[in-house]
């Protein structure tokens, strides 16, 4: 069993490694995942595969896809905001993902409250990856 805190909104930063993309969303269960990524990277197969996969495991998590242009700093920085107007209750999994993508979310962190964390695979744990006041992980069993 797996203690979690339940979130609504996983924010995905779209791995070419499907296991990166998918880790979060097993473990959280969130009521929805929002992937975000480059358009070259995140095509219709991999996506069908994201979906099916969640479907299989029986995680009925609402799944949405938002591509971000490669190496422009400001579209990366509009979508970080416009994810976090528009959603409830975001986690962002710096987990994989572009480095355009990264360098957004931390410009928006430096204004705004943005709950970020990463999955640790080498010791199968998430860290939150800034020290604002919420909880992710609280133990695995």
């Amino acid at each position: 069993m797996i203690g979690v805190l339940k979130i609504k909104t996983l924010v995905e930063l779209f791995d070419i490694c499907q296991l990166e993309n998918v880790i979060a969303g097993l473990k959280l269960c969130p009521e929805k995942i929002i992937y975000v990524g480059l358009k070259a990277a995140m095509s219709k197969r991999r996506q069908n595969s994201i979906v099916n996969f969640y479907k299989k495991k029986g995680i009925n998590a609402e799944i949405s896809f938002e591509d971000i242009k490669e190496n422009n700093l400001q579209d990366a920085i509009d979508k970080v905001n416009y994810i976090l107007d528009n959603n409830e209750d975001c986690y962002f999994d710096l987990t994989g993902g572009s480095a355009t993508f990264h360098a957004a979310v931390g410009a928006v962190s430096a204004s705004r409250e943005v709950k970020l964390f990463r999955f640790d695979v080498k010791k199968s744990k998430f860290d939150k990856a800034n020290d604002e006041n919420y909880d992710i992980i609280l133990w695995y069993n």
